[in-house]
Formats: structure tokens, sequence, C-alpha cells
């Protein structure tokens, strides 16, 4: 790291030659490659998601690709150009790839913005949370009183600053002077820095996929501090803050916050919706009363670090005071507002630790509300398997949260460290807590979204949460109108769980049906006994085939061997079983014992290890959406394990089965064998096996699963059983999300154990 620090560093000092850089749409990478393009340097730069830092860097004459191709390093010459890359971006990457290929010096980042730094009179700006809202309020103070001698680098959007890094002193020939630095701890490369200020506003454990423990972590903030050669400044109120900042050294060292030795001493704060006031006290014996358009006590502390820093930085005291009550405006996606003219409140807030999501809850309980609702991106597999067991409480207050999938952040994923872990944290602690929210585990952000929408009512106050892409939903939220009635609840499927459908419909008849699947997406629920409805809720009509047309059996031929027999899909699998029972009717014995509707038997291709349903079948009649019914012979079903492909999108209306006489007594005789064979359920709610097996030569799923040790395994109301691994069952208190968590679980330990990724046979219907 320091060999890379100092190679970067001859770069600088060097003639300015060609720069490009992997992943530049990030906020960190952007600043830098605009700092280097302002001192000489040929800049060019690709990311493979565009955003709007993309075009703010080519409105300032940078080139750059939206997409990763070997192709934009062509003319570099090894010897005198550079390739910086963000760590989000693999080194499998086609630019690093050919970079690394050809010789090229590839610098990270962090390593390449600390030398940057190193030119200049740098405040660095530290700790595990407030860095960049506390940047952007020292960087306001000092641009609004020193403008000549400010500059700033903030990883961060800034209405007030305008861009995430700028001032004079990053353009080439111009004295370099002050430069407000937003230095991340996260890579190690905070020990690179060498700043004149270093300002410290807490220590919490995080990044624990780069550092041996919290004492390395903390080695890392004591070297920076140690490499300071003007001024500390750190946060009296957090004690490992507080226990480096006090350690002897040969520099000046002042503390903040609400301590009562506190050198810049806070008192009398209140904070409501539009923003805090406080009174702060200065180490000579000044005094102020301060006001900042900044809700919740948090930036308080970020606001009196900015004072601190500022007076560090030579600002006198009643100035730094004074102004930043004129310039502490939140950057982008800290408690951002977006009101909505049905009177609901949409804030977006890119908190992602434990400690500044509880902080965000409390902030936005001052605001007006009828309900808190949040929508919850976790950021790393890392952090969120680190911090686990911390999350639950940090939601205290919230009526209803979801939980969407691992921002991965170019991570691969942990065991350990999904959102289906997060999951059972959250059931696990709200047993003894009622004050936790139970979330809603969401497959996507797009259904979290539309599960939000169809809840969200006047009054309301939601929360979208997380440093990843989950802030892409929240202009769609926003824009929500409230439904005048809630969603029906319905509590349909195997497993009994209660889930949102937003448009349900039950038909009597075939013209009813045609009526019914002619509006768009849909999908039929038959008996639900090998589905449930997503946590999220059902967002496509709901179709449910009722009445004598759809459950009708009749006999349409007989010879003296064989009968034809045509049944509604409607009727009940154990009911047309008791059919042949009475009759004779031979050829689907082995079908004894499985649950369901005759349209889902069809659908699913349902069976067991002697025989499937569409074995016996010699055609269907199928409805298509467009009203149109037509009959499907036997041989272009399309049947395959567990699937039948011609009635996909379609509803199955009737079957005709060409079934063997027989009598009565044979028949029973053969379906008691069948029972035989097959495992005992009774007695519990469950959707039979829950995963397909793979097929040959590998082992039924059920081996898998219980190689994996899912046997007993359980979330909330939902378990494994002990006497299968692939059948879950539930318990009346079982939510949606239980099922769904237990569900990812059991497939993740498969993959882990096994490297075979299961596909679930229970229908999840969204």
């Amino acid at each position: 790291m320091q060999a890379a620090y100092r190679k970067f560093e001859a770069k600088l000092s060097g003639k300015p030659g060609k720069a490009h850089f992997v992943g530049v749409g990030g906020v960190g990478m952007a600043g830098l490659a605009l700092m280097m393009k302002k001192r000489g340097w040929d800049v060019s730069g690709c990311d493979a998601v565009d955003n709007p830092l993309l075009a703010w860097l080519e409105s300032n004459g940078i080139a750059v690709q939206r997409e990763n191709a070997p192709g934009h390093l062509m003319n570099f010459d090894p010897s005198t150009d550079v390739v910086v890359r963000t760590p989000a971006v693999p080194m499998s990457a086609p630019e690093l790839l050919e970079a690394s290929e050809n010789g090229f010096a590839i610098f990270d980042r962090g390593v390449a913005f600390a030398a940057m730094t190193a030119q200049f009179d740098t405040l660095a700006v530290c700790g595990t949370h407030g860095k960049t809202t506390t940047s952007c309020f020292l960087a306001g103070i000092l641009r609004n009183l020193v403008p000549e001698k400010t500059s700033w680098a903030i990883g961060g959007l800034s209405p007030l600053l305008g861009a995430v890094a700028g001032g004079p002193g990053i353009v080439a020939g111009t004295p370099r002077g002050l430069l407000v630095a937003e230095a991340d701890e996260s890579d190690g490369t905070l020990r690179l820095y060498t700043p004149k200020i270093t300002i410290l506003t807490n220590i919490d454990a995080d990044h624990m996929e780069h550092f041996h423990g919290v004492q390395d972590l903390e080695g890392t903030f004591r070297e920076v501090l140690g490499r300071t050669t003007g001024c500390i400044v750190y946060c009296a109120d957090h004690p490992r803050a507080r226990a480096l900042g006090m350690e002897r050294r040969a520099v000046r060292a002042v503390s903040y916050g609400f301590a009562p030795k506190a050198d810049y001493r806070l008192s009398k704060a209140q904070c409501g919706e539009n923003g805090c006031s406080f009174r702060i006290a200065s180490p000579d014996g000044g005094s102020a009363h301060v006001c900042i358009p900044a809700p919740g006590m948090h930036n308080v502390l970020n606001a009196a670090a900015a004072i601190a820093g500022a007076c560090a930085a030579g600002i006198a005291f009643p100035e730094a005071c004074d102004t930043v009550q004129k310039t502490a405006v939140l950057p982008a996606r800290r408690f951002e507002r977006i009101g909505h003219p049905d009177g609901f409140t949409v804030v977006s807030d890119y908190s992602h630790h434990p400690v500044e999501i509880a902080a965000l809850v409390q902030t936005a309980l001052t605001l007006p509300h009828k309900r808190l609702l949040a929508v919850f991106q976790p950021h790393r597999y890392s952090r969120t398997r680190t911090l686990l067991r911390s999350f639950p409480d940090a939601f205290k207050g919230v009526d209803d949260l979801v939980l969407c999938p691992v921002y991965c952040a170019s991570e691969c994923p942990l065991c350990g460290g999904e959102s289906s872990d997060l999951y059972a944290a959250f059931r696990a602690e709200a047993v003894g807590d009622v004050a936790i929210p139970i979330p809603i585990l969401a497959k996507s952000l797009e259904t979290a979204s539309r599960y939000i929408r169809a809840i969200v009512q006047p009054g309301d106050v939601v929360l979208v949460i997380g440093a990843g892409d989950v802030n892409s939903i929240a202009p769609q939220i926003a824009a929500a109108t409230p439904r005048a009635t809630p969603p029906q609840e319905l509590r349909m499927g195997a497993f009994g769980t209660e889930s949102l459908a937003t448009d349900f419909i039950a038909v009597r008849t075939l013209e009813a049906l045609r009526e019914a699947v002619r509006d768009g997406a849909f999908s039929v629920i038959g008996g639900g006994t090998n589905s449930f409805i997503a946590p999220t809720g059902a967002h496509q009509r709901l179709i449910h085939l009722s009445g004598p047309e759809f459950n009708a059996a009749k006999l349409l031929s007989e010879s003296a061997e064989t009968v034809l027999v045509e049944v509604g899909a409607a009727m009940q699998g154990p009911a047309l079983m008791r059919l042949c029972a009475e009759k004779g009717y031979s050829g689907i014995e082995y079908m004894a014992g499985i649950p369901g509707q005759c349209g889902g038997w069809l659908a699913m291709n349902a069976g067991t290890r002697l025989g499937s349903f569409c074995d016996a079948l010699l055609e269907a009649d199928v409805l298509a959406p467009d009203g149109t019914l037509n009959t499907i012979k036997a041989a272009d079903f399309g049947a395959t394990y567990r699937s039948c492909a011609a009635v996909r999108g379609k509803v199955a209306v009737r079957v005709r089965l060409r079934l063997r006489k027989a009598s009565p007594q044979a028949v029973r005789k053969a379906m008691d064998e069948a029972l035989a064979h097959r495992l005992d359920l009774s007695g519990i709610r469950t959707a039979g096996s829950v995963f397909k097996n793979p097929g040959m030569p590998l082992p039924p799923a059920g081996m898998l699963l219980d190689k994996a040790g899912c046997k007993g395994l359980r979330v909330g109301g939902a378990y494994v059983t002990t006497q299968h691994a692939n059948i879950i069952a539930s318990e009346p208190e079982a939510t949606a999300s239980d099922i769904y968590a237990l569900m990812h679980m059991m497939r993740e330990r498969a993959m882990a154990s096994s490297g075979v990724r299961l596909e679930p046979e229970v229908q999840i219907v969204n």
C-alpha cells in the first residue's frame, strides 16, 4: 500500500499523462477524476451503470464510456499513464485485465486520493458515521468565509456545494490552500493520509471484511491521528473516539460534544421535523445559540464537528457559528424528503449501519405521521453477517418494514449474510421485544416498491434506506396514489399464511373466466396445496375457479376395457380418486394422497416416482388470454418433470382421461399400496416437496438438503420437518416471509454443501 502511494505521488508530481478511471460513476471516483482533470491530466473513465455523475463528468471535459471494454486503453503508455479502479469493480473487468497484461500501473482509488490530499493543507473528516454530512457542513463554512482558499472532495452530492469536488485549489497553477476531504477508512488507506487537521466523528465496528477485529480498525484511526500535523478534533461523546483523541501527541487536540469536559460543549439541544437548535460553548469561554436546517440529534454533533474544525483552520468561533446556520445543508440522500399531494412523505436516506439507522428512525419519528413504513436494502454480505444481531433494535418505532435483497457491492454471497439470515434475526429478536417489527421479505426492489405502494395511506411516512440502488424506488413510491380501501388479505395456499391480494376474483362460469383473463397478468389459484402468496403480496389478478361448471365430472364413453372421463379443472384431486375407487377406474392410482385440484395437477404435471398426471391424460381444454378455448392433445402438452408447457400463461378448464376398467377393490388396493410409499404428513400444514429433484445423476433434493443439515431448521413459525429435509411445515403464527426465508436458507445451504442450486417446486405467487 505504501509503495503504491509513493508511486502515485510521484506520478502526480511529474508531467501529467493519461488517467483512466474504471467505475468512474462512484462519488469518490468522480471527484478524484475531476481533480486530476483540473490539474492537467487527460482523463477518461467508464462505468457499467449510468447515473447523473457521468453526465457531470462529461460536462467537465472527461470522456466517459458506459460499458467495460479493453479498447478504452488504446494509445495509453504504460510508462506514464495510470489506471485507477474502485474496489467495487473486480480485477476481472476487461480494462483491468488488459491493463494488468500490458504492464499498466493500476491504483486503487483510496491510494490515489490519499496521495492527492498530500498536495493540500487537508482537513480530513473521518469516522464510521457522519463523514459526508460533516464534510459538507465544514466545506460550506470555509467556502463561505475563505472561498479563495477552500477546495473540497466529498463522498456525496451536496446541493450547497453543487459538486462532489471543486474549489480553486484543484486547478493547475493555483495555490493549493485548504482541502476538505472525506477520508474513508473502509479499505485501510486512511493510514496513508498526512492531514493538517483531522476530525474524528466516531468509531463503530464496520468494514470488518478489511480489518482483523475492532482493535485493527482503531489502529487505522490511531495512525492517521498520529500523522496529523496541526490539530485533532474528536467527539467526546463517543468512547472509542474519545480514547484515541485523548492519547498524548505532539499536536493540539480539541473535543466536541455534550460531554461536560468537551472543549466545544453542546447543551440545550432541541430537534424537530425541520431542524435543530442548540447552544455551543468554545474553549475560550465564548458561546453561541445555533439553529440548523437539518433535523436529528446526530446532525447537532455533525454541526459541532464542523464548527470545531473550522476554528482549528483559523476561523473565528462567532463567525463559524453564524455561518453554519446558513450552510448546514444536508447532502443528497441524507433525510431527503419527497412530499406527496395525497399527504404522505417519502424520506430517502443513505444509512446502512445499525447506528445510523437508529438515528434515522428517531429523527423520522419527529415528523407528523400516521404510520412509519420502511424499506431497507442491506449493504454488503459481510456487513450484514457481522452486524446481524444489531439491526433489529435499530428499527424500533417502525410499524411496517420491508427487507430487500442485499446490495452486494462486488462481494460474493456469504452464508449468514443474506437478507433471509437478517430476517431470521428479526424474528428471533421480536419474540422478546414487541417493539421490533416483524419484516416482510421481498425478492427484489420492485416487489418491495409494489408492496409499499399498495399499503401506503395519507399521513404515512415512508423511509427508503440503504447505500445501494434502493434509492431508485423512492420516486416510484412517491408517485403512488393511495388506495381508497386497503388491499384484501387472503389466507390461501398450503401454509395458510396471510398475504395481500390487490385483485382477487372468484369465477363461476366460462364467460366470467374469459372476462377475468383479458385484463393482463393473472395467476390461477386452485386449491393452493402447492403454492403460497409471496410475502409482498400478489399484485397481479388472482383467479379462483368455483361453481359447478368447473367442478363437474362425467363419463363421456366406455368400452369393455376402457372409459373416457371428463373432469373440471376445479375438481379436487382426492375427489377424483374417490370417484375412481367407487367406479373401478384404473390408471392413476399412483396419484392417491396428492392434494390439489385437477387443473393444478395438469399445470404442475403432479405425480410420484410411479407416474405423473399427464401420463393418463388424453387431452385438455385450455383458455388463452385472448379468450379462445383450445383443445390440446396429450402429445402437445410439453409435459416434463413438474411442468406442463401447454398450460403456461393459460387456464386449464377441463381435462379428459382415458382409464381402464377394474374392480373397485383392485383400484382401492392399488391406491393403498401407493399411499404406503408416501410420507404421512397428516396433521401438519405443508406443500409437500419444497424443491424439485435435480435429476440424475444427482441425488434427490431431500438427500441434498439432509446432507446440508436442514432437518429441524426453523424461521419463526416455519420449520423443516425431521421426517424429511425437503418438506416445510407451518405453525398458525407462521408468516409468508417465514416460509420464504426458510426456503432461501435451505437452498443456500444445499448450494454451499453440494454445489447444487435447487429449483422450487412450491409455486410462489407474486
